[in-house]
């Protein structure tokens, strides 16, 4: 099992911005500026901002936003260190709702998105 924590981000600190500067990954590089999605929704109140913290280091990012009738999974990104490791199942465990979930946050990846849909479902999650 693994250990870590989930805390709320509260402001844009700079454990945060360092955390975002080392994202290298094409489909994410806009996700890094807080001028964008999601960062530009900071002070939405139906916008949930989450770090996962391992050994007071940031590891994942996830934001939700939570609408009247269900939870939009709109951001989640684990860093390379800590992929296939079982971090990115336990987190989405602790953090998302057992019902009522939408995710779409892949604009040009079609297989990454329904490999996800696939890993998302088998968790027993109600899409």
């Amino acid at each position: 099992m693994n250990k870590f924590k989930v805390l709320r981000i509260k402001r844009k600190d700079t454990k945060l911005k360092n955390f975002l500067k080392n994202i290298k990954e094409k489909n994410f590089l806009t996700n890094k500026s807080f001028k964008n999605t999601p960062w530009i929704h900071f002070k939405n109140k139906n916008f949930f901002f989450f770090k996962i913290e391992k050994n007071k280091k940031i590891i994942s990012i996830v934001v939700i936003i939570k609408l009247y009738k269900n939870t939009h999974l709109q951001f989640f990104y684990v860093g390379k260190p800590y992929r296939s490791k079982g971090f990115g199942k336990e987190i989405l465990k602790k953090i998302l709702p057992k019902k009522n979930l939408q995710q779409s946050m892949f604009q040009k990846n079609y297989q990454l998105e329904l490999k996800f849909s696939i890993k998302i479902t088998s968790l027993n999650y109600q899409i």
